[in-house]
């Protein structure tokens, strides 16, 4: 008695025994949504905006124009997909040194305690006062070019 020793119904057993518990569930057909008959509307539109991006609440308004009884959620998930996020590009410069001034800021955190640290970072032109003195005391040679 196999079913007693698993604890489970007689008429359980019987039926994964003969293999019909294998049930083999497929994907699913795609519903029908009230969107479906603009959708080609839709690509062509988001077609011709390239590269830029045609706001959903515009292609709301030309839809329901059309006729389309939907919601603008429906409308914002299929064109999602679609966008193509541009990445600007990162514009930097260089001065000559003395110009300009680098600041940053950060929280540095040690438990519940928080520091806020601001830095400054200037680059100079020339030797530090520190070398200068060496220099002029012997203990270092002279620089070249300066």
């Amino acid at each position: 008695m196999l079913f007693g020793f698993l604890g489970l119904s007689r008429n359980t057993v019987r039926k994964y025994l003969r293999g019909a518990a294998k049930a083999k569930y497929g994907p699913r057909e795609a519903r029908p949504c009230k969107l479906d008959p603009f959708k080609p509307y839709l690509l062509e539109r988001i077609g011709q905006a390239r590269p830029d991006w045609i706001p959903a609440t515009v292609l709301m308004r030309e839809i329901q124009a059309a006729g389309y009884s939907g919601g603008i959620s429906q409308l914002k998930a299929y064109v999602r997909p679609f966008k193509v996020v541009r990445i600007d590009p990162v514009v930097r410069f260089e001065t000559a040194p003395g110009l300009q001034m680098q600041a940053d800021f950060t929280t540095i955190r040690r438990g519940r305690d928080r520091l806020l640290h601001h830095v400054h970072i200037v680059q100079i032109t020339g030797e530090s006062y520190r070398l200068k003195d060496k220099r002029k005391a012997g203990s270092i040679k002279a620089a070249k070019n300066q």
